[in-house]
């Protein structure tokens, strides 16, 4: 039993072979995938002479797409100075800068690919099916194929995801469509991504996206078998009138923080998806935005916080009987279902473009704090700790209420990640230093406008029975606090602290404090 390692990126490890025009200045590769901006070296052949600064190799220039299969060269990122090239050079391999940059590639071994199928046909010959395989993403290009891609890959469990040994690369979305690693087809009825007969398989952290204007093309499919995760997903098309954003099959499957956008189907339905969880997900801009197909009879599972919108069809069908549970999702007004509620004390919310940042423009998280997508959702057994973004679930709020938001997206405080927890002591002692219990505090942020005690009360407790407290915070800032202390039913003292990142010991005489 083995956890083994490979890695995806453009050109792979041996490199890809293009010829360049000294006529049109244009380099040529079927499907290369390249966006602008692509940092690409030469790595071995008889370079071409140029009118401008001479090439080099092992040297980042940088790609200006002109079509799937030809792409222009410039000395800069920005794509100011085109190079152009006065002769062809010869047997021309060229590596992507992001392999070019590694410095230790001992993690993957010879296991260095340059794009999903060339990785599938490796390990299908070499994989037990005692083994993890675990399949990382690293570049940002499009890993275009001209058929339907399912893994065949003998092994125990599957990992396809954007972490580089533990930590995100440049194959990940960044919550943005199009970018990263994009597991993409051509148009027609193509699966951009499938597991196959793989039953513990995980999806994390990129793009799959089906160009489909005259087929059903898939952009990923769950396996029949069950037991799938696909998280932090950007499912995509290019028309409402073709394609699958997620065939859902198979029982115990989890679906969560995924975008799904641009589809005839957001989320298609199959049979048996008995035990399933869709939850957290922005289904907008396709034709049908949740689809139980069929009937919807055998629709199963549990769904919430889906954030359900601006599709032609929200919601296919009224909430099928076998589905478990379902709250929490949204839809608007005009649909027939609004929408589904399903169990004890199950809602719905209607909400509006506006509730999005910029809706129109693709930008789907909550527009502000009093967005209805921004902490109007349930909590449930299995929910992720971070957002499409990689943002944390709940945001931080800087002592502020947190609630997990509907959608995808978590809206951002502003504050940045959770600071670690510090302790805040104090001890209560009479006028003699002898322990006092049986008293009561309370603990609040000060606010002079409202004299000296605020409204905001952090922790505190009546006929408390220990003569010390240890209250943990995670304030990062200092923050300004007042400490009450009420002994049979006076005030016997009124305190104010700084709490910061540095813990706090203090101790509290009855009678004697008054420091405001």
């Amino acid at each position: 039993m083995a956890t083994v390692y490979s890695l995806v990126c453009w050109g792979g490890k041996d490199g890809k072979a293009v010829t360049v025009s000294s006529s049109t200045d244009l380099v040529t590769l079927t499907n290369h995938g390249c966006r602008n901006g692509k940092g690409l070296q030469f790595a071995s052949g008889t370079l071409p002479t140029v009118a401008g600064a001479a090439l080099a190799l092992n040297t980042t220039y940088f790609a200006k797409r002109v079509s799937s299969s030809t792409f222009e060269l410039y000395y800069e990122s920005s794509l100011t100075t085109k190079i152009d090239f006065t002769s062809t050079g010869s047997s021309l391999v060229m590596k992507g800068a992001y392999y070019q940059g590694l410095t230790d590639t001992s993690r993957w071994g010879t296991r260095i690919y340059d794009g999903r199928v060339a990785w599938n046909a490796a390990r299908a010959a070499a994989s037990t099916v005692f083994d993890t395989e675990v399949c990382e993403f690293g570049d940002d290009y499009d890993d275009l194929v001209g058929a339907s891609f399912s893994v065949t890959v003998p092994c125990a469990s599957l990992i396809m995801t954007s972490l580089v040994n533990g930590v995100r690369g440049a194959g990940w979305h960044g919550g943005i469509k199009g970018a990263g690693y994009v597991s993409m087809v051509p148009n027609g009825g193509y699966t951009a991504m499938s597991p196959g007969n793989i039953q513990d398989a995980t999806f994390d952290g990129f793009s799959c996206t089906v160009l489909s204007t005259s087929g059903s093309g898939t952009a990923l499919g769950t396996s029949g078998r069950g037991g799938n995760v696909v998280k932090s997903m950007i499912l995509s098309g290019i028309s409402t009138s073709f394609g699958f954003g997620l065939a859902l099959n198979g029982a115990m499957t989890k679906v969560l923080n995924c975008l799904i956008t641009g589809l005839l189907r957001g989320v298609a339905t199959g049979s048996y998806t008995y035990g399933s969880l869709c939850a957290n997900n922005t289904v907008v801009g396709n034709g049908t935005g949740i689809y139980a197909e069929g009937s919807g009879a055998s629709t199963y599972g549990k769904w919430y916080n889906n954030a359900v919108f601006g599709n032609t069809s929200n919601w296919s069908r009224a909430a099928p009987a076998g589905v478990e549970g379902a709250s929490n999702n949204t839809g608007e007004t005009v649909d027939a279902i609004d929408p589904w509620a399903v169990g004890a004390g199950a809602t719905s919310i209607d909400i509006t473009s506006a509730d999005f940042v910029n809706y129109a423009g693709g930008d789907f998280r909550p527009a502000s704090a009093s967005s209805l997508l921004t902490d109007a959702g349930t909590d449930y057994y299995g929910r992720l700790g971070f957002d499409l973004a990689d943002g944390e679930v709940p945001n931080y709020n800087n002592g502020g209420a947190e609630g997990i938001d509907l959608g995808c997206f978590e809206f951002d405080y502003g504050y940045g990640p959770h600071p670690t927890l510090t302790d805040f002591t104090f001890a209560v002692k009479d006028e003699s230093g002898g322990n006092v219990i049986d008293f009561e505090y309370r603990l609040y942020l000060k606010d002079p406008a409202a004299g000296i005690i605020g409204s905001t009360e952090l922790d505190g407790a009546e006929n408390y029975a220990s003569s010390s407290r240890t209250w943990q915070h995670g304030y990062s800032s200092n923050t300004d606090v007042v400490l009450q202390i009420i002994k049979d039913g006076y005030e016997e003292a009124l305190v104010e602290y700084i709490l910061n990142t540095t813990p706090l010991t203090t101790t509290v005489y009855l009678a004697t404090e008054r420091n405001i």
